[in-house]
C-alpha cells in the first residue's frame, strides 16, 4: 500500500493584540485550533492531536497512513503603552538630565521633564507569547502513535516608578541651587520570561465498553523550564 504523507505547514503571527484570550488556554501554537478559540481538546486533526488531547490520534481516517506538521508557529504581541519609544524618551531625558547636572544650569526644568516622563512610564506593562510545535503522528488499527514537539513562551516587561523617586524630583525642579543626588533615584524596568519545552511520544489506542467506543491517550514527556529576570535601572535604559 502507497504511503500518504500529509504535510501541514502552519505560520500564525498575531501583530499587536491587547489580549491573549485564546491562547492562554492552549500551552501550544497550532493555527486552527487558535482560531477554533483553542477548542482543540475536543476537535484537534489528528495530525496535531498530541499537542491538545492525545486520545484524538485514534480519528485518523481509514486512508491515514503520516501526518507531518513542520513546523507551527506563532507569535502575539500586546504593547498598549508603546514601551519601547517611552524607554527611549526616558533615556533622552536622563541624558538630558545629566548635562544638566555636569553644567549646572537647567537643572529645575531638566528635573520636572524626566518626572513627567517617570510618571507617565510608572504602568506601562508589554507582553509577547512565542510558540514552536512539531508533530510526526503514525496512526494504526490498534496502537497509534506520535512524536511531539513543542516550545511556548512568554514574556512581559513592566515600568516600575517609586513615588520617592517623583517626589524627589518635584523638590529638585522647584529648588534652585540644590544639591543633586542621583543615586536616590531607583526606578527600573522589569523584565519576566518563561520558556517550557516538552519532547514526548504520544500513544493513543480505541477501547469498546457495552457497545461505546471511547479513546485512550497519554504522552510521556520530558519537560524543560527556563526562567529569565531582568532588571534595568532607569537611567540605563
Amino acid at each position: 500500500m502507497m504511503m500518504k504523507k500529509h504535510i501541514t505547514r502552519t505560520l500564525v503571527a498575531s501583530a499587536v493584540l491587547f489580549s491573549f484570550n485564546s491562547a492562554a488556554a492552549t500551552s501550544y501554537s497550532e493555527a486552527r485550533n487558535d482560531a477554533m478559540g483553542g477548542t482543540g481538546v475536543a476537535s484537534s486533526h489528528y495530525g496535531v492531536a498530541p499537542l491538545a488531547n492525545p486520545a484524538l490520534l485514534t480519528k485518523a481516517g481509514p486512508d491515514d497512513d503520516f501526518s507531518l506538521l513542520l513546523p507551527s508557529v506563532g507569535a502575539q504581541l500586546s504593547d498598549p503603552d508603546n514601551i519601547t519609544d517611552n524607554a527611549d524618551r526616558i533615556s533622552d531625558d536622563w541624558k538630558a538630565f545629566d548635562r544638566a547636572i555636569d553644567s549646572n544650569h537647567g537643572v529645575p526644568e531638566a528635573a520636572a521633564r524626566l518626572k513627567e516622563r517617570l510618571r507617565d512610564f510608572r504602568h506601562t506593562h508589554a507582553a509577547a507569547q512565542l510558540g514552536v510545535s512539531a508533530v510526526a503522528a503514525l496512526p494504526g488499527d490498534r496502537l497509534s502513535a506520535a512524536l511531539m514537539v513543542k516550545s511556548h513562551g512568554t514574556v512581559s516587561v513592566d515600568g516600575k516608578v517609586s513615588d520617592a523617586d517623583l517626589t524627589y524630583l518635584e523638590e529638585v525642579a522647584n529648588s534652585t541651587g540644590q544639591e543633586v543626588d542621583k543615586s536616590r533615584l531607583t526606578s527600573q524596568a522589569f523584565a519576566r520570561a518563561a520558556l517550557i519545552t516538552d519532547v514526548g511520544i504520544a500513544l493513543a489506542t480505541e477501547l469498546e465498553t457495552a457497545g461505546q467506543k471511547w479513546s485512550l491517550g497519554f504522552t510521556p514527556k520530558f519537560q524543560r523550564v527556563d526562567l529569565f529576570n531582568y532588571n534595568v535601572a532607569g537611567q540605563k535604559l
